[in-house]
């Protein structure tokens, strides 16, 4: 659900981030790490990049949840708040 400004408002965040349990997140030096717990690729080589840019890092970690959701990716990072290089963060 969209708020008037076009942001995600705070009660779909709670329940989607409710819903996935499977997930791991941890810090490894400006980065927050995700990755899903119970996939059995996570040893495999990754092929490719998707990146995602926005000025709100909220946003873009709810669009990794629906992402691991919904597509067979296992795992993303994400720069720790304040370490972004410019306005932006990036979601890999």
């Amino acid at each position: 659900m969209r708020s008037d400004d076009g942001k995600l408002s705070g009660k779909p965040r709670r329940r989607l981030r409710s819903r996935m349990k499977k997930i791991v997140k941890y810090n490894k030096g400006i980065w927050e790490w995700y990755s899903k717990s119970d996939d059995n690729n996570i040893n495999t080589i990754i092929n490719g990049k998707y990146l995602f840019f926005s000025e709100d890092r909220d946003l873009l970690i709810e669009f990794l949840f629906k992402i691991f959701q919904m597509f067979k990716f296992y795992k993303a990072k994400i720069p720790l708040p304040g370490k972004q290089i410019n306005k932006n963060y990036v979601l890999c």
